[in-house]
């Protein structure tokens, strides 16, 4: 068995350890951990779980408390999180801007207008309301479907107030 011969040399070799310093390391290694002017990176993790979002938020603020400029995966799951929380909190806010001035256009009056808003208006405040009093902490698929909601809510309620306007009183 011809490769046996080496794996067991390799092996052997594994096995005698030998000193380590800067100049043994392999250079793809050296440049990965050391900048051209000797500056090393530094490598932390924090104490505890870090899927838990206050043992992370914790570690975030000590590091960047002593360090302003640091990077890293934690960082940048922090700074993308927040970009997305602000980019769908500006399309909520957006959406149902434009949803309110296109029924103003179509509908002519600001009665019914309001008859169409309110219901979606009033189930985001019991839905925000029950995820407070259930502990329910607000994810990107709760922020993702802020926008979609006011656009599907408006389809249905604007059929009741559209058949409302034409007489139809029963449903």
């Amino acid at each position: 068995m011809p490769g046996l011969a080496l794996v067991l040399n390799e092996a052997r070799d594994s096995l005698e350890p030998q000193a380590i310093s800067l100049t043994s390391l392999p250079p793809e290694l050296q440049r990965d951990w050391l900048s051209a002017d000797g500056q090393a990176r530094l490598s932390v993790i924090p104490k505890g779980d870090s899927n838990n979002d206050q043992v992370l938020s914790h570690f975030i603020d000590a590091v960047t408390r002593l360090i302003p400029d640091a990077s890293g995966t934690p960082i940048s799951i922090r700074q993308g999180g927040r970009a997305v929380v602000r980019a769908f909190t500006e399309a909520g806010t957006l959406s149902f801007i434009a949803i309110t001035v296109l029924l103003l256009v179509v509908l002519r009056r600001v009665r019914d207008v309001a008859i169409t808003m309110a219901p979606i208006v009033l189930t985001g405040f019991l839905t925000l309301g029950s995820c407070v009093a259930i502990g329910q902490p607000l994810n990107f698929a709760n922020i993702i479907a802020l926008p979609l909601l006011f656009g599907i809510g408006v389809a249905f309620h604007i059929y009741f107030v559209m058949s409302w306007r034409a007489g139809v009183r029963t449903f």
